[in-house]
């Protein structure tokens, strides 16, 4: 998967990744790889290693140790609602994310935005974002 590119094409390749695994609930490796910008395969073996199960969803904590293992960090967006005190969807949280590439939380799920595209089945839904964390690249130490 290319670094600069990921897209509606990689969201694809990794779901079918997913499928010739036999995966589901799976949300997590598929925002970690997006994130990432690693192959499902090395998301979904991280997160193994990490101790998750197969068809088993994925804690938070665990997202969190596994992206940091693959090299970037999470950080917590402080403001994550609209202008008018209502939650960010999927449906509207593309057009405060543009840029970058972001991790959000909605109740037992988490999904991937990059660059301004939800990359996810909820993209155009309205179930409400908990959470919003950026991912970025950790800077080496000096």
């Amino acid at each position: 998967m290319k670094s600069r590119n990921v897209g509606k094409k990689e969201y694809v390749e990794i779901k079918g990744d997913a499928d010739r695994l036999g995966e589901h609930n799976d949300c997590a490796v598929k925002a970690v790889a997006l994130t990432c910008r690693v192959p499902y395969g090395v998301a979904h073996v991280t997160l193994k290693q990490l101790g998750r199960s197969n068809g088993r969803g994925t804690p938070i904590f665990m997202t969190e140790e596994a992206i940091e293992k693959l090299g970037y960090e999470m950080v917590e967006l402080k403001r994550n609602r609209q202008p008018g005190g209502s939650r960010y969807t999927p449906k509207t949280i593309g057009e405060r994310l543009k840029r970058g590439y972001w991790l959000c939380r909605v109740r037992h799920h988490i999904f991937a935005v990059v660059n301004g595209m939800v990359l996810d089945w909820t993209d155009g839904r309205q179930h409400r974002i908990e959470r919003i964390y950026r991912v970025t690249k950790r800077k080496a130490a000096a």
